[in-house]
């Protein structure tokens, strides 16, 4: 971050106001992009998005990890735009993965009063938590609004979904807001992350940053009931109160690369975090020319060598995926506030 920025974050507290925090966006370094983009003046950056919240969804939702989603739901937020462009999204319909011009158009500008309302609502829905789906290139306008949920007496957890590609500086801001962290590390490589995602910097970002999530939640929490009437455990599966659940998806072909992520997060965390070992990806139309090599689900032998090198490895906390999650049925419908996707 530049000088400027620096001390605009250094001289914000949890209780700054709104219009505080969004000085960031004069000239934007939210995330490690560093468009330095006026976000206030209209100018785009690369996640395409401007001052205010955009959100394509904000529903229960059924296909987290058994301890988030409960048998009750998580209240998924899925906020519009992205930082990265990896091109194999399942989200692409609205991120930026094809480049739009016209993200800004995509779901639904929330006022403050709007995103705790609806929050409150997926409360009341029996949702386990509430559950941010890559909202990084929206931070300075998120933190204020989750200070005052927090305020307001939201009684479940705040979960934070990310791609792990985030300014570590914004993610400190988050500590005693955020519950629990749900990142996932998608390439040890840096060529393999620059071709697939456009960021040849992510591998030291993503360890960086899932270092501090994990500092600041620690060790696995769980709650001994669930925090509301209408929220409910998964059964045999205690409703995560705090903590990390690291995802690492096996992508075709490059399952060397999944075990060396999978070897430095146990080194790092041991079993004090929860690691997903997730087999779903799933090809989309996009990438079928132009990567070829991705152009097919992750064989089940692939697989399997991917759990059993975690159990050799002493994972103890895991949870594993069956093929049947290698499906775009998997993938949200993003029609809520989007009728023309």
């Amino acid at each position: 971050m530049n000088q400027e920025n620096l001390e605009i974050l250094n001289s914000l507290k949890l209780d700054s106001d709104l219009n505080s925090w969004q000085k960031l966006y004069r000239c934007c370094q939210i995330c490690p992009q560093n468009c330095r983009v006026n976000r206030l003046a209209g100018e785009l950056g690369f996640c395409l998005t401007d001052k205010d919240l955009h959100i394509a969804r904000a529903a229960l939702h059924f296909y987290e990890e058994p301890p988030i989603s409960g048998a009750s739901g998580s209240g998924a937020i899925f906020f519009t735009g992205c930082n990265m462009s990896c091109v194999f999204c399942q989200n692409c319909a609205i991120s930026t993965s094809r480049r739009r011009k016209n993200v800004n158009k995509l779901g639904k500008v929330f006022s403050q009063e709007e995103f705790l309302q609806t929050c409150f609502d997926l409360q009341d829905q029996g949702a386990c938590n509430i559950n941010l789906v890559t909202a990084g290139h929206q931070l300075a306008t998120l933190i204020p609004c989750l200070e005052n949920l927090k305020k307001a007496g939201l009684k479940i957890p705040l979960v934070y979904n990310s791609s792990s590609y985030e300014n570590l500086e914004m993610i400190k801001k988050l500590d005693g807001l955020i519950d629990i962290y749900l990142p996932d590390i998608k390439f040890y490589r840096s060529d393999l992350a620059a071709k697939y995602l456009g960021c040849p910097d992510y591998p030291e970002v993503s360890f960086s940053v899932v270092r501090e999530m994990y500092r600041q939640v620690g060790k696995l929490k769980f709650q001994k009931q669930p925090v509301t009437a209408t929220s409910k455990a998964a059964c045999h599966f205690p409703l995560l109160k705090k903590g990390l659940v690291l995802r690492i998806l096996l992508m075709p072909g490059y399952l060397n690369d999944a075990k060396a992520v999978l070897s430095y997060a146990y080194t790092c965390f041991s079993d004090n975090i929860y690691i997903s070992l997730m087999n779903q990806y799933t090809p989309i139309p996009q990438i079928l020319r132009k990567y070829p090599e991705l152009n097919r689900h992750v064989k089940t032998e692939e697989y399997e060598e991917f759990v059993n090198f975690a159990l050799d490895l002493g994972v103890k906390h895991a949870f594993t995926q069956d093929e049947s999650t290698q499906s775009d049925s998997f993938i949200p419908d993003f029609q809520m506030y989007n009728p023309d996707i």
